[in-house]
């Protein structure tokens, strides 16, 4: 793996003083966000043994969460081992599955935002944005994962949550990533979202979180025409 992967993971994770819960946990979600960012190829084979030195984890940890991304539709059995899941073809039901659950963890969200959370919001926009800056598109594509994670998490409903990343991990994000026009617009929606955070008013910042997600739906769909037969007729959130 690269130097700026395994750097970011070390940076990210300290396993020293946490328990095996979380550690998995730890593993997990940073796996989460290299498929997603496409540091993982769709169909790249994954060893225990090399994903467990790279970020210093234990392998049995990183076994946990092997287990843990294959529920999830991350990965996948093969005959030669473990490998990153291929895309789903049905992209669009799945957006039709996922639109509405964020939403309405974005309206949850809102109503339960904490200082602290909304000044993590404001950071992980930041840094995004300064990836774009630099075009370091993994990373941008990582942070915006993360804004979405961090915001969702305030609705304190994991069951939601882990329905939506099992969605994700079919969505077509490492395609959408490579759209010239798509991460800045990104980062002008998220400040949309963040102006109803920070006002407090969750029917507007879940009406800009449902723009978002179709807005990136319809470019993806002006990009890669060929792979989808029709838009989904979706009812506007609110």
């Amino acid at each position: 793996m690269k130097d700026g992967k395994v750097t970011a993971v070390r940076a990210d994770c300290g396993f020293r003083g946490l328990s095996s819960a979380s550690t998995v946990d730890l593993v997990a979600e940073r796996l989460r966000e290299w498929i997603i960012a496409g540091w993982f190829r769709r169909g790249q084979m994954l060893t225990v043994r090399e994903v467990a030195r790279d970020i210093s984890a234990p392998q049995r940890l990183v076994r946990e969460a092997f287990t843990r991304l294959r529920d999830d539709g991350f990965l996948m059995r093969m005959a030669r081992g473990t490998a990153v899941a291929p895309l789903r073809l049905e992209a669009q039901q799945l957006l039709k599955h996922r639109l509405p659950l964020e939403v309405q963890l974005t309206r949850l969200a809102t109503r339960q935002l904490t200082t602290f959370g909304l000044r993590l919001l404001d950071r992980i926009e930041g840094e995004m944005v300064e990836a774009q800056r630099r075009y370091d598109l993994p990373n941008a594509q990582r942070h915006n994962y993360r804004f979405h994670v961090a915001l969702y998490r305030f609705a304190h409903r994991p069951d939601l949550l882990a329905e939506v990343q099992a969605l994700w991990a079919g969505f077509p994000f490492d395609l959408m990533t490579t759209m010239p026009s798509r991460l800045p617009a990104v980062a002008d929606e998220h400040e949309t979202i963040l102006a109803a955070l920070h006002a407090g008013d969750p029917q507007c910042a879940a009406r800009a979180m449902h723009h978002h997600i179709l807005h990136g739906w319809q470019e993806y769909q002006r990009h890669y025409p060929l792979q989808l037969e029709r838009q989904p007729r979706l009812a506007r959130g609110g």
